[in-house]
Order: structure tokens, then sequence, then C-alpha cells
């Protein structure tokens, strides 16, 4: 049986864990995401398998300067392996300068203690026209 308390403290670690510095950010997403993972942000191009997601990560931050976020969970709530979340993301350069903040419902569904599904829903037309995503 799947224990839903453990797949929420999860995904909170998760996303306790993508900073303070880029490196950190990326040892997330190795440690935590299968090889084959999809990371879709709805209306932006979906990456597929961890070392697509570690490369936007990189390209990330050679747009923006971007080296880590923070992750303010409103609510969570899962069933069986899927945990939704409501958030308020912010992304930051290393000096502590935020790029973007922006409210958000995402989720994660795991198997084998790792992130296979990563969706996040949000309006991406702000973000598009700021960042140039």
């Amino acid at each position: 049986m799947v224990d839903v308390a453990d797949n929420e403290q999860f995904v909170r670690d998760f996303f306790a864990a993508m900073g303070p510095t880029l490196e950190d950010f990326k040892r997330d997403y190795r440690d935590r995401m299968a090889e084959d993972v999809v990371w879709e942000t709805v209306g932006l191009p979906v990456h597929r398998g961890r070392d697509a997601c570690l490369a936007y990560l990189d390209d990330l931050h050679a747009r923006t300067g971007m080296t880590h976020c923070t992750i303010e969970v409103l609510n969570i709530a899962s069933v069986g392996d899927v945990v939704l979340t409501e958030r308020v993301d912010s992304m930051y350069r290393a000096d502590g300068t935020k790029i973007m903040e922006f409210r958000l419902m995402g989720a994660l569904e795991l198997r084998d203690g790792l992130v296979v599904r990563y969706t996040d829903y949000l309006d991406t037309a702000p973000i598009a026209a700021a960042e140039h995503l």
C-alpha cells in the first residue's frame, strides 16, 4: 500500500532542495528524478529524461542567471502515487535577486521513490514574455 504522507513529504523535500546553488538544484534533480522523467510546464516545451531536465536548468541559468528556486507549498493533496500541489514558486540569481514569482498548481507522479512525471499548470504568457522561454 502507498503511504500518501510519505509521498507528500518526499515532494516537500524535493522542493526544499532546489538550492541555494545551481549545483544543489541539479543534485536534487539527479537524486529524486527517474532517468525517464517527463517534466512539463503546460504551454512550454516538454523535457523528456533526467538529462534533458538538467540541461533545461543550465539553459535557464544561461538565459536568466537563475541558480535556485524557493517553493512555498500552499496546499498539498495526494491519491496513490500522485501528489498535487498549490504553490508559489520564486526564481533567484546567485546574489539573491528575485527573477520572478508565480502561483501555480502542479502534479508529481512517483514510482519507486523517484519523480517520473512533473507537470505544472499556470498562465505561461507572462513568463514567456518576460524571460523569452
